[in-house]
C-alpha cells in the first residue's frame, strides 16, 4: 500500500517528528511511503532519505500563496507515485490532500489535526480561514487523526466531523529519551552550571502557544526568592518573538539567569542537565511532546493544564493553570525543594508511565489499522 503524507517542512516541530516516528516504524513490506515537503531542507531531512521504503519529494515552493505550484507540483507527483491513500498533515496540507484525493483523484484522505482551543489572533489571517474552510470539508474526509482527547472534543466542537476521528496519542521513542546523566553533566560543566544548582527547562519552538512569558514571570518569582536557582530555554523561532523575549527577560532581571540554547539537535541530554523542566503554554497544546519527553528522562515536569497535559504527565510532576505566574513558581519550587531521592522517584515514575502508555508500537500500530481500514474500501 502506498501512502502520500504532505507535510509544509521537515524543520524541528512535534508534528514533523512524530511523522518521522512513524515512517521508522511502518512496516516496510505492507507500505511504501511518498512524503511531499513544500519547502527544502529540515533537521529530518537527510535521516528521511537514509531510510527504506520512503521517497521524499519537494515542491519547492517560493511561499505558501503559491497556489498553481502545490496543485501542479502535487499532481505530477500524484500521478507518477500513484498513492493509495493522501495524509494531509495540519492545516492547508489537510485542504490539500482533499482536492487531490477527492476532487481532482481517487484517492482515500486521512487528516493529521493536532491542536487545541487555538487563539487564532495570535497568527495569520489565512490560517484561521483555512480552519473553518477544513472544518466545512471534514464530512468528505475519510479519517481524521487526532493525537489528543482534548484535541477531538474541541475539533468536534467547532464543527469538524465527529464521526470521521479516530484518537492516537503521540509515540514516544524511550530508546532515544532516557536518561544521559553523564551528557547531562557535560552539559552544565559548559554552562558553568553546578551539579547542586537547580536548573529549571523549558523545551519548544517559540511560538505565542507556548507563553513563554508565563515562563519568564514565574522565573521572576522564583529567582528573586531562590538565588541559586538557573532557567535553560531550547527552542528556535521567528526572530521577531526572540528578540522580544529576551527584552522581557532584561526587562525582568533575567539577563544573567536565562540561557538561551537555540534549537538542539541533543535533546536527551538537554533535558537530563534539568532538575526539572515545564510546559507554560497557554493554548492550542493537544499532546505535548515536550512532557512525555522529560519524563522519558526521569526528569520531573510542571506543566500548565492544556489539551492533554495532565494525561500524558501522569504520576511524573505537576499541573498548574495556564496563564498563571504564581502557581508555575509554587509548583517549581515544590519540586526543587524535594530531596534528590524524590526527585529521582518522580522521575523513574514519570518514565514507567510514557512507557507503558506512550510507546511508539502502540502509535504505529493503532495508525497502521486505520491506513487498512480506509484502504479496505479502495
Amino acid at each position: 500500500m502506498r501512502v502520500l503524507f504532505l507535510v509544509s517542512s521537515l524543520h524541528q516541530g512535534g508534528a514533523e517528528r512524530q511523522l518521522v516516528t512513524l515512517l521508522h516504524g511502518l512496516d516496510r513490506k505492507r507500505f511504501r511511503s511518498i512524503v511531499v515537503t513544500y519547502y527544502p531542507g529540515g533537521t529530518w531531512e537527510e535521516s528521511l532519505r537514509r531510510l527504506p521504503c520512503v521517497d521524499l519529494h519537494c515542491l519547492g515552493l517560493k511561499n505558501r500563496f503559491d497556489l498553481a505550484g502545490m496543485i501542479m507540483g502535487l499532481s505530477k507527483i500524484i500521478r507518477r507515485t500513484r498513492p493509495d491513500i493522501l495524509y494531509g498533515l495540519l492545516g492547508d496540507a489537510c485542504t490539500l490532500a482533499l482536492i487531490h484525493g477527492k476532487i481532482i483523484g481517487k484517492s482515500r484522505v486521512i487528516w493529521g489535526l493536532r491542536a487545541t482551543n487555538v487563539d487564532f489572533s495570535q497568527y495569520s489571517l489565512i490560517s484561521g480561514l483555512v480552519y473553518r474552510l477544513n472544518a466545512y470539508l471534514s464530512t468528505r474526509v475519510d479519517r481524521i487523526i487526532i493525537n489528543s482527547w482534548a484535541g477531538s472534543k474541541y475539533h468536534a466542537d467547532q464543527g469538524y466531523a465527529c464521526k470521521r476521528i479516530t484518537v492516537i496519542p503521540n509515540g514516544i521513542d524511550t530508546g532515544y529519551f532516557m536518561p544521559q546523566p553523564d551528557k547531562g553533566a557535560d552539559l552544565r560543566r559548559q554552562w558553568q552550571i553546578s551539579p547542586a544548582i537547580p536548573l529549571i527547562g523549558r523545551v519548544g519552538r517559540l511560538d505565542p502557544m507556548k507563553d513563554y512569558a508565563t515562563f519568564l514571570k514565574a522565573a521572576k518569582t522564583v529567582a528573586a526568592r531562590r538565588p541559586d536557582v538557573r532557567f535553560v530555554i531550547a527552542g528556535d523561532g521567528p526572530d521577531q518573538i526572540l528578540d522580544d523575549l529576551k527584552a522581557l527577560s532584561c526587562s525582568l532581571g533575567l539577563d544573567e539567569r536565562v540561557l538561551w540554547l537555540g534549537p538542539r539537535e541533543d535533546l536527551p541530554a538537554v533535558y537530563s542537565a534539568c532538575t526539572l523542566t515545564s510546559s507554560s503554554s497557554s493554548f492550542g497544546e493537544g499532546f505535548p511532546n515536550v512532557v512525555a519527553e522529560s519524563l522519558a528522562c526521569e526528569v520531573p515536569c510542571v506543566a500548565t493544564d492544556v489539551g492533554d497535559s495532565s494525561r500524558v504527565l501522569g504520576p511524573g510532576g505537576m499541573i498548574v493553570p495556564p496563564g498563571n505566574p504564581a502557581a508555575l513558581a509554587e509548583a517549581w519550587e515544590r519540586i526543587i525543594s524535594l530531596s534528590q531521592q524524590q526527585q529521582r522517584h518522580t522521575g523513574k515514575k514519570g518514565r514507567e508511565h510514557v512507557i507503558d502508555s506512550f510507546g511508539i508500537q502502540k502509535m504505529v500500530h493503532a495508525t497502521e489499522k486505520v491506513f487498512l481500514s480506509v484502504a479496505s474500501y479502495l
